[in-house]
């Protein structure tokens, strides 16, 4: 039996995502391409007569199938400022910023971890013709069309695409919500900057943002786990802290 190629969205949450789903669909669409598309693990039946499933979703174990994972990257920062701007009452104080946060860092982690392939989000935002032609190559499209898509892909992001969104179940204005890179100053509070900069900033500078703590990235990690601590107890605080790729503590100890 035929098998599909299957390329799954997948990491970090509020990344860009579900612009990232819709690009690789429209591309496909206007290169004639067969594909299908589908939310979690709901795997489509009569998969066999498509040349090319896309999967969006954010849990790990729905990843398994995956022939290529594609991993937005956004600054986790602004990956929480968004998530509060949709779900206030989900990221409220210091501890609602950590978890999201951590989330986020987990998610991107474990899907590079199985063989991601990273997208900047600031690439989606200000060179969707890069993204798409990477997309392209991965697709072994000679010569591909990518004028449409790509403007499908902006008139999404600027809240004016009326057909083709609607296979997230999203309205129209939560698709995307032009997200600002490095807007998150303007949702986050100072002491909420300034705890994600002390407690993701070895994270951050690993990934290539910048970064307004001094902290060193072995101090940063020290203050990641202090908050694991303090937020949520000491039982969980390890079951937390061994989610974090052994090699990167070990390098981090190598700092000291």
């Amino acid at each position: 039996m035929f098998k599909p190629l299957l390329i799954t969205i997948g990491g970090m949450t509020k990344s860009g995502s579900t612009g990232l789903f819709n690009l690789v669909r429209w591309i496909c669409e206007e290169n004639n391409i067969r594909v299908a598309s589908f939310l979690g693990k709901n795997y489509l039946k009569g998969a066999d007569q498509y040349d090319v499933l896309v999967q969006k979703t954010h849990h790990v174990f729905d990843w398994e199938r995956a022939d290529i994972i594609l991993a937005p990257k956004r600054d986790v920062r602004d990956c929480v400022a968004s998530k509060r701007r949709r779900s206030p009452r989900v990221v409220e104080g210091i501890k609602g910023c950590f978890v999201a946060g951590f989330h986020n860092i987990y998610l991107h982690d474990q899907a590079i971890k199985k063989g991601g392939i990273p997208i900047l989000y600031r690439d989606l935002k200000l060179n969707p013709l890069k993204v798409a032609e990477r997309i392209a190559a991965m697709l072994r499209i000679n010569s591909p069309s990518l004028k449409a898509p790509i403007q499908k892909f902006q008139d999404m992001g600027n809240g004016r695409c009326s057909e083709s969104y609607n296979v997230t179940a999203f309205r129209t204005r939560k698709v995307m919500n032009r997200g600002i890179i490095g807007g998150y100053r303007k949702t986050l509070s100072k002491k909420e900057t300034g705890f994600l900069d002390r407690c993701f900033g070895w994270w951050l500078r690993k990934e290539g943002f910048e970064v307004e703590s001094e902290l060193s990235p072995h101090d940063s990690f020290l203050c990641f786990i202090e908050a694991l601590d303090d937020l949520f107890g000491r039982e969980q605080c390890f079951g937390q802290y061994w989610k974090i790729d052994g090699q990167m503590r070990q390098d981090l100890k190598r700092q000291k």
